[in-house]
């Protein structure tokens, strides 16, 4: 590695070595936390809920082939799998903007706009999905891999109509978020700090003990129609996030309590039912490849399709 490139990472691990060493300890985060976030719980994960007798998994994949905009192809898929007797729903489908260039114009940025289109199919898709696996095997509890404030904003009709069926039903839903990306508790405790806190997974890093649930207040909650708690479901000290419909913030504990049972001790801290469906869910490189080159005629892919990178010869 050139030696520019050693320096300029040791300049930032020691920027931030000495942030994270002079900075508040884990105590007085906690202390800070439960006088102006919330309650710090911890339960016993062996108390599954009575109420939860099925549940459903929900997760979806996508991935691209081709060179530049219009000539590429978005590949989706889309799976719910149900806990008894591992049964699933799965769609899948196409999406490229050169059969769709009325959504297109030519002065706006089409590859953000191509991006636009992608994330609200990927995540209109992943809902439907639900709304299926709900009327075929009507679960207790729905997990999705993520959280709900994409489906808010990228699949809003769709969403809406599934939380109309989870309402008539007395379903639960829960969004499991393992990259916490929110500031608003960091903000709020900013002040308590001699170091600046920068976000959410900065805060509650390490702060919890394994299997700590923590509880927000009321005022505390910074999601709109939302309810959000967070836990260390695993040995691991990251913090995971889980997102709640509003109406289901007193099941918020219990489910939590229960995801942490489905939780390996050494893993990332992801329930395995949600690992099983994202593995089943993945579409990968080589399966994109199998079908470019299985369906394309030969002339199409390579005049069209096929990146140049892929041409480049190794030296």
């Amino acid at each position: 590695m050139e030696s520019d490139l050693k320096e300029s990472l040791k300049k930032v691990n020691s920027v931030l070595r000495e942030k994270r060493d002079t900075g508040a300890s884990p105590g007085d985060v906690r202390a800070a936390i439960e006088d102006k976030l919330g309650d710090i719980i911890k339960k016993s994960r062996k108390q599954k809920p009575d109420w939860i007798k099925t549940v459903l998994a929900v997760d979806g994949s996508l991935n691209s082939y081709g060179s530049s905009f219009p000539y590429i192809i978005n590949f989706f898929r889309s799976l719910s799998l149900f806990s008894a007797g591992n049964r699933r729903i799965s769609l899948s489908d196409i999406y490229t903007p050169i059969l769709d260039m009325d959504s297109y114009n030519e002065d706006d940025d089409n590859e953000e706009a191509m991006k636009e289109i992608r994330d609200r199919k990927m995540a209109e898709m992943e809902v439907e999905v639900a709304i299926e696996g709900i009327r075929q095997f009507s679960p207790s509890l729905v997990i999705f891999d993520g959280g709900f404030l994409r489906y808010l904003e990228k699949a809003k009709d769709v969403f809406d109509s599934y939380i109309r069926l989870c309402r008539e039903k007395g379903i639960v839903s829960v969004g499991v978020i393992e990259e916490i990306g929110t500031f608003d508790m960091a903000r709020r405790l900013r002040g308590s700090f001699g170091f600046p806190v920068e976000d959410d997974r900065e805060l509650l890093f390490g702060a919890l003990e394994p299997y700590e649930i923590l509880k927000l207040k009321g005022n505390a909650q910074f999601k709109k129609g939302l309810y959000t708690a967070f836990a260390r479901p695993c040995l691991h000290p990251n913090p995971v996030a889980y997102d709640f419909l509003e109406e289901d913030r007193e099941s918020a504990l219990d489910t939590v309590n229960f995801l942490m049972s489905l939780t390996p001790a050494s893993s990332r801290g992801i329930p395995l039912i949600l690992d099983i469906v994202d593995g089943e869910a993945k579409i990968n490189s080589e399966e994109v490849k199998v079908m470019v080159d299985s369906f394309l005629d030969s002339d199409i892919k390579e005049g069209l399709f096929r990146p140049q990178r892929d041409r480049r010869v190794m030296l």
